[in-house]
């Protein structure tokens, strides 16, 4: 007979599926995919709220918990389930979760949209619409940290300014782009391997033009 999951575990294992998905696609493109999410679906509703959930907790816990090198999943890289299970900090952190009802996941879709927005506009301001709450530790290495605090949308919020902070940002400068992404070179301009692609097939098809317009005025003449 299969033994039942205790509710606590349940919850360990939706917040580590979605600390493995924010891992995966990174933090720009994460919130982009936040943003875009079709909640007509139940199940996506809810999916969102972890995720919301899990974008905070791993910058705000993770760290606290098992030190700057914890992030990340399985044995090798950081804390198992059963970490986060045994682990008080976590534990006592995950007793609310996720913590954000389902009717405030629209909003935040919508905030998060503007942010972007705004961010990849560059000349524009975005002011977060909750206020953030941060705490500030002192680590056994003697450096101080600031880390978000207070209720999930606050630690949301809190967790996306800590990490705009560890990247140098662009926009795209393909043409019906514009998307902000984290340039890994001064001269990347593009904010996909798609989006480069996408450019070079335009590039080349202007010049294709070019040279068949001169060829036009060339046997016109």
């Amino acid at each position: 007979m299969q033994k039942s999951i205790k509710p606590a575990t349940d919850k360990v294992e939706l917040l580590f599926r979605a600390l493995g998905h924010l891992q995966r696609a990174g933090h720009i493109n994460w919130l982009y995919e936040f943003a875009d999410s079709d909640l007509a679906v139940d199940l996506e509703v809810e999916r969102c709220r972890w995720l919301v959930f899990a974008y905070g907790f791993e910058l705000r816990f993770v760290d606290a918990a098992f030190g700057p090198s914890g992030v990340g999943l399985g044995p090798d890289v950081g804390p198992t389930p059963e970490d986060v299970a045994a682990h008080p900090l976590w534990a006592n952190a995950m007793s609310g979760a996720p913590g954000i009802d389902s009717d405030r996941i629209p909003v935040l879709q919508i905030w998060v949209r503007r942010f972007l927005r705004s961010l990849a506009a560059a000349e524009e301001q975005f002011t977060i619409p909750v206020p953030v709450q941060i705490a500030m530790k002192r680590g056994p290495d003697g450096m101080i940290r600031s880390l978000p605090a207070g209720d999930t949308e606050s630690v949301f919020f809190g967790a996306i300014a800590e990490r705009l902070k560890m990247d140098r940002y662009a926009s795209c400068q393909t043409e019906g782009c514009g998307r902000l992404f984290a340039q890994r070179r001064k001269d990347q301009i593009y904010c996909s391997k798609r989006c480069q692609n996408r450019a070079s097939a335009a590039r080349f098809r202007r010049k294709q033009r070019k040279r068949s317009t001169r060829r036009g005025a060339t046997a016109k003449t």
